[in-house]
């Protein structure tokens, strides 16, 4: 399966090279009978969202990150660990994630699913879509080298213009990433334990949905 998955990803390169390749074609999912292509640790490279005020933050703050992607209890389930830097702190995410039909949804706190598309061989390319006061979609890839080529990267912004999404941001896989925390926590804040704390105290959910209704205003009145 793997094999066929590169020479599809390795054609679709090849023609971009001769002539524009149709939306179709650059968003096509990733179709898998099993989990195993995309376990493993994960640099992050890029990342286009439409969640109100998520763009600029990460242009200003995002610096680097990775993601590490483990097999779950049962095999279509995984458990998956984001570690990002953001303006010099290290801050982990991690959740556990079902896959049915070729999409992975969350059994966290927040109602998000995935999709895997097809990429570069040694690359994964997500779409989020994020359900809360509307559905908001990002696309992110992933790569086990620091750096995409310049071909990459190209194919990478068409299919963020194939979703209409905003310009990508770019991380600096370059400076140091944040050590794994399972090994070394004393630097990482665990988002996931403060969601979990808050929980208790407030609908998480609700007070996300109104402040992102809040960007939202903020930015129609910016128009």
């Amino acid at each position: 399966m793997l094999v066929l998955c590169v020479i599809s990803v390795l054609s679709l390169l090849s023609v971009g090279l001769a002539a524009p390749l149709s939306c179709e074609d650059l968003l096509r999912p990733l179709k898998m009978n099993s989990t195993n292509h995309i376990l493993g640790k994960w640099i992050f490279i890029a990342e286009s969202t439409e969640v109100p005020g998520g763009r600029e933050y990460a242009a200003k703050e995002w610096i680097t990150g990775w993601l590490q992607i483990s097999p779950g209890l049962q095999n279509n389930t995984v458990k998956e660990l984001q570690m990002i830097n953001i303006g010099g702190k290290c801050i982990s995410m991690t959740s556990e994630m079902t896959m049915e039909n070729n999409t992975f949804t969350s059994t966290g706190p927040l109602p998000y699913s995935l999709t895997y598309l097809n990429t570069c061989p040694d690359c994964v390319l997500v779409q989020q879509k994020l359900s809360l006061v509307s559905k908001y979609s990002t696309l992110s890839i992933f790569s086990k080298r620091k750096e995409l080529t310049s071909a990459e990267q190209e194919v990478f912004k068409k299919q963020v213009d194939c979703l209409n999404l905003p310009p990508a941001v770019f991380t600096n896989p370059q400076k140091d990433s944040c050590p794994d925390p399972t090994q070394d926590n004393s630097k990482t804040l665990d988002l996931s334990k403060v969601i979990e704390l808050l929980s208790d105290k407030i609908d998480f959910k609700k007070t996300l949905e109104e402040m992102i209704s809040k960007l939202q205003l903020a930015s129609n009145k910016a128009d």
